[in-house]
């Protein structure tokens, strides 16, 4: 077709990374650019396509094989003013593996492919073939294209090449902004400058990244380092404590005996002076008993003395009596006042009386006890019951503290312990309620939305990817409860249902961390939650096919209608959604508070009915066994003996005053008695003091002996003895007062035995944490450098972190690690991340910013030298006016933002101290701007294309007098006309300009002035297409015109030199080379016919 021919030319002069191929198919004024030819298609010869059956799809069908054959292109110019011949030739083909290959050939002597480029040989020999032929192949199109440049005279400066790939595909001009922006202005390299930008910085990143997680490591590798040292340290204090309680036998020893060996000596004085004591009383014992005797035989020897004998047998006998009697009575008074007090019982008929009452009273007492019992039974359950409520209530309250969310202690305990055993963290199973909230504006639905979605709440939701290890637990092992979980796959249903306004779906919010979760629960909460919310139970309600009211009536689908007051709907503490639980804790604590008022009601009234119980209990069994002490008076009755007691006292009493004879010797006998008996108790005293001092001289004995044994076994070992010593002043040390004797060193030994043992057990204690948390803090350095990387995680992972314990062979890798980083790694990185921040990144940046800035101001001097061409053009030759382009600076959110985003960047970047926090300060600026710039790739190169920073107008002038006439902006609210004439004057005039062509130079000849538009007439009107015609006439321009034999093509025949008419009779395509008298002359033989 026609447009390979134009597609040639493009291959010839444009790079294939900026052409514009098969432009005629693209639609209005769009640049569709659309893709269904490229080089590989044209070297194979694509011309139609088949279909394959046994595929079942299209087949391309092609002329040509890769590997086989090569496709050359010439194209040939003369320059007359000079006389100069220019040839430019591309050689493509394409290897076996479809590879497309190219060579370029730029001769300043006229070429042809049937005299020079014939017979190229294989793919393989086309570069030596044409060196052969004195043809130099270059490699590359930028070379090429530099080569051309100079030998047609164009400026590469203009980058007039980009003008003539744009014409090829401008069709109209339907806005002069857009116009510009596509057409006459390039991008300015500053989305290849942000690309640099962006790689260089990702190396800078990935440094910051290995100094942040080095630095990471480190803070965990001194942690452990501290704890080791902790670890050491106590150690030590362990041996030290073990060493003082080793030397402390040793001490006391040595002290003990030189208290012993004085001891010994004052017993040994003891002894003689009380056995001289004990033998003195023995004889004063024996001498007062002869002399009791002789008295008490002159006594017995008279009648008033046998009498008295027999009133002391029967008052003995009588006493022997009472006492029994009396215990008895006491006993039974002491029990009858447990079941009432003030009891008088002093007669036989106070007794029987006293029975009586009381056998009838434990009936009442008992049915008063069984009463109370049942009190007490049911108010300590309920007590019990609202403590344990309230522990819970203080759990959930710490719980919710501790974490975010709304989810009961219960359910997370379950999940994270199912996350454990999976070995995946418990974010990676999330509830639903975590991760949906009701959004704010609708917290007067919280009620009965929550319940409506409270089991979906408490659902977990988990990854695909963990589906078979989640179903393989959950199947083998007893949840001891309920678990609900949703697998989520990656490709889960994203479609949501239309839903009406209203719905409780559109009430929720979905958190903006559900990651790989959030178009899930989209779809499903639509799904699930798609009743309309009513205030009241009315006809909308009704109406509607699932609805909710704000008392928590629920209408299903069907003929089901709930509501669940179970629960008050106003009862924040049972919420389940959301991430912020402050409303859930307030309730709860409201709960708590409440609780703990009923607890202490209930608790004073359990206490009092104990008390009360505990009482009637008491009176009950008293009252019961009552008869068990005494069933009759005379068990009890020591009145009567008591007053024969009394009768035979006075007697005696009678007897005795009545014998002044009998009085004197019985006085003589108790004197003799009070002496015989005060002889006998110092005579017993002194043989008890024998005893004590004969059993202490022993025992001093034996502990001299135990001490000699002491010294003797630490002498015997010099080394040992020398350890012990030095010892001894740290054991000394915890003496608070020295001690002066065997018993206070004896409680001295004790407490500083049972010191040393505490300071040991201390250190023993601390020394086993700081190792158990110096594991641990390994364990998690491990389990992320598991994560992080695998191959460190090899290196350190050794069997003893299984084993029970801490050893310093588990620390030996860890600390060599910390060394290494610390030492080497760290500086390293840290010095490689400061000269690429400095001698990098800042210089990056910086030419990034001046870059769009320099581009800015490159588009104003482009637009005031086009300025400088519009004014040479008539743009109305009736009124002599011409046109000149005006840039307006535009100033939309986008723009803004990217600016302070630039400013943010830039601020202070090249001051400062080069301390590393100004250094870090300066990456994480640059940062937020590079992770800004790629979260809308869409806004991005909106933003950074300079081009979009300005819009366009067109102000027309009178030329005489310099005056404004009018303003065209964007083309909106003119007549047809005045926009064709607009467009073409700035279309035809920014050709020329890129070309270098001026008006006002007529004798400027040798300047390259080729344009190829592709059907730009087909749809426009014929007055733009003359107007345009005639101003590429004024500026001398050669147009290469692409245009069906349509109704249009009468408006090019009066412009065109030659025709080049495409024919396809079957499948081959012919070229036809015509000029203008042969067409004229064919096409009226095809009208003849």
């Amino acid at each position: 077709g026609k447009s390979t021919l134009a597609d040639a030319v493009l291959t010839i002069l444009i790079d294939s990374r900026k052409r514009n191929y098969n432009q005629a198919s693209a639609g209005g004024g769009e640049r569709k650019q659309k893709k269904e030819r490229n080089e590989k298609d044209y070297v194979l010869g694509t011309y139609s396509e088949e279909h394959d059956q046994d595929r079942g799809y299209g087949r391309p069908k092609q002329l040509r094989k890769a590997g086989e054959s090569v496709t050359v292109l010439l194209a040939h110019f003369y320059n007359e003013t000079y006389q100069q011949d220019v040839t430019l030739a591309q050689v493509l083909w394409l290897t076996p593996a479809k590879k497309l290959e190219r060579a370029y050939v730029v001769a300043k002597k006229k070429l042809t492919i049937e005299g020079d480029f014939k017979d190229l040989g294989s793919p393989s020999e086309v570069r030596q073939k044409l060196k052969e032929r004195a043809l130099e192949p270059l490699d590359t199109f930028t070379l090429y294209s530099q080569r051309f440049h100079e030998a047609l005279y164009l400026s590469a400066d203009k980058n007039p090449m980009d003008i003539f790939n744009q014409a090829v595909c401008i069709k109209d001009i339907s806005n002069l902004t857009s116009f510009i922006r596509e057409y006459m202005l390039d991008d300015g390299g500053v989305p290849k400058k942000l690309e640099e930008l962006r790689n260089n910085f990702e190396e800078l990143r990935r440094t910051y990244e290995r100094i942040e997680r080095e630095k990471k490591r480190l803070d965990r590798l001194n942690e452990i380092h501290r704890l080791n040292s902790m670890v050491q340290a106590q150690e030590e204090q362990v041996d030290h404590w073990t060493g003082c309680i080793e030397a402390a036998p040793l001490f006391f020893a040595e002290t003990e005996m030189k208290f012993r060996v004085a001891d010994a000596e004052g017993i040994e004085r003891e002894l003689v002076k009380t056995r001289a004591e004990e033998t003195s009383e023995s004889l004063k014992v024996e001498a007062q008993q002869e002399r009791i005797q002789q008295l008490t035989i002159a006594i017995e020897s008279s009648e008033t003395g046998r009498r008295l004998q027999q009133i002391k047998a029967e008052l003995t006998q009588l006493e022997q009596q009472i006492k029994p009697l009396q215990a008895r009575y006491k006993q039974f008074i002491a029990r009858a006042e447990k079941w009432r007090t003030g009891i008088v019982c002093q007669a036989e008929t106070d007794f029987v009386e006293l029975l009586t009452d009381a056998d009838k009273d434990a009936e009442r007492l008992a049915k008063l006890a069984k009463k109370l019992g049942k009190q007490f039974d049911q108010q300590s359950a309920t007590l019990k019951e609202l403590t344990l409520q309230q522990k819970q209530i203080s759990e959930e309250i710490r719980g919710l503290q501790e974490r975010e969310g709304n989810i009961d202690s219960k359910f997370i305990r379950l999940r994270d312990g199912i996350a454990k055993a999976l070995k995946v963290s418990s974010k990676e199973l999330p509830f639903v309620g975590e991760l949906v909230q009701i959004k704010e504006s609708e917290v007067i639905w919280t009620g009965a939305i929550e319940r409506l979605v409270h089991g979906f709440a408490l659902c977990v939701l988990v990854p695909g990817r963990l589906r078979k290890k989640m179903d393989a637990y959950v199947h083998r092992t007893n949840l001891r409860g309920l678990l609900v979980y949703h697998v989520v796959e990656s490709d889960a249903r994203s479609v949501n249902p239309q839903l009406q306004p209203g719905a409780v779906a559109t009430k929720l919010e979905i958190h903006t961390d559900a990651g790989e979760f959030d178009r899930w629960l989209s779809s499903e909460l639509s799904y699930r939650y798609d009743h309309l919310c009513c205030e009241a139970a009315d006809e909308l309600f009704n109406r509607t096919k699932t609805a909710i009211t704000l008392g928590g009536l629920t209408k299903q689908r069907g003929s089901e209608r709930r509501k669940d007051d179970r629960h008050d709907i106003t009862d924040r503490s049972r919420d389940v959604l959301g991430w912020d639980n402050s409303t859930k804790i307030k309730a709860l604590q409201a709960r708590h508070a409440e609780q703990a008022l009923k607890h202490s009601e209930l608790a004073e009234s359990v206490r009092k009915l104990g008390n009360e119980k505990s009482g009637v209990d008491t009176a009950l069994q008293a009252a019961k066994s009552l008869p068990d002490i005494a069933s009759d008076w005379a068990a009890v009755d020591h009145f009567s003996l008591v007053l024969m007691q009394d009768e035979l006292k006075h007697e005696q009493q009678r007897l005795e005053s009545s014998s002044d004879e009998q009085s004197s010797l019985q006085a003589q006998v108790e004197e003799a008695k009070v002496a015989k008996l005060s002889a006998m108790e110092r005579s017993q005293n002194a043989r008890e003091r024998l005893g004590g001092l004969k059993a202490r001289q022993e025992q001093n004995e034996h502990a001299l002996q135990v001490c000699q044994s002491i010294i003797d076994l630490a002498n015997e070992s010099p080394e040992q003895m020398q350890i012990m010593q030095e010892r001894l002043p740290a054991v000394k040390k915890l003496l608070e007062i020295p001690p002066t004797s065997v018993a206070a060193l004896q409680t001295a030994k004790s407490q500083v035995n049972s010191e040393l043992e505490r300071k040991r057990n201390e250190a023993n204690r601390k020394c086993n944490d700081a190792g158990n948390t110096a594991k641990l803090e390994i364990q998690r350095f491990l389990d992320e450098a598991k994560n992080e990387e695998p191959k460190l995680h090899d290196e350190l992972y050794t069997d003893g972190l299984a084993v029970p314990g801490y050893s310093q062979t588990l620390f030996a890798p860890f600390e060599s690690l910390r060394l290494r980083i610390e030492g080497e790694d760290l500086p390293k990185n840290q010095k490689r991340f400061n000269r690429l921040l400095q001698t990098n990144l800042i210089e990056d940046v910086s030419s990034f910013d001046g870059l769009l800035s320099q581009h800015a101001e490159s588009i104003k001097n482009r637009i005031q030298d086009l300025n400088l061409h519009l004014k040479e053009v008539d743009f109305d030759r009736n009124k002599r006016t011409y046109i000149q382009l005006v840039p307006e600076r535009t100033d939309d959110d986008k723009q803004k933002r990217f600016r302070a985003l630039r400013q943010y960047a830039l601020e202070n970047i090249t001051q400062g101290e080069n301390s590393d926090q100004e250094r870090s300060e300066r990456f994480k600026r640059v940062r937020h701007l590079l992770d800004e710039l790629s979260k809308d790739e869409k806004w991005t190169q909106q933003v950074i294309d300079v081009r979009n920073w300005y819009n366009f107008r067109a102000d027309e002038f009178y030329r005489e007098t310099d005056v404004s006439f009018q303003c065209y902006s964007g083309a909106s609210g003119k007549s047809g006309g005045e926009k064709n004439r607009l467009a073409s004057t700035i279309l035809a005039t920014a050709i020329a300009y890129q070309y270098g062509i001026s008006l006002n130079n007529e004798q400027q000849t040798e300047t390259f002035r080729l344009v190829v538009v592709d059907e730009m007439f087909s749809k426009t009107d014929d007055e733009f297409s003359t107007y345009l015609l005639e101003l590429f006439k004024q500026f001398s321009l050669q147009l290469i015109i692409v245009q069906p034999l349509d109704s249009k093509v009468h408006l090019v025949q009066k412009y065109v030199e030659r025709y080049h008419i495409v024919t396809r009779p079957n499948v081959h395509s012919e070229i036809h080379n015509l000029n203008v008298h042969e067409y004229k002359q064919l096409m009226d033989e095809v009208e003849d016919a």
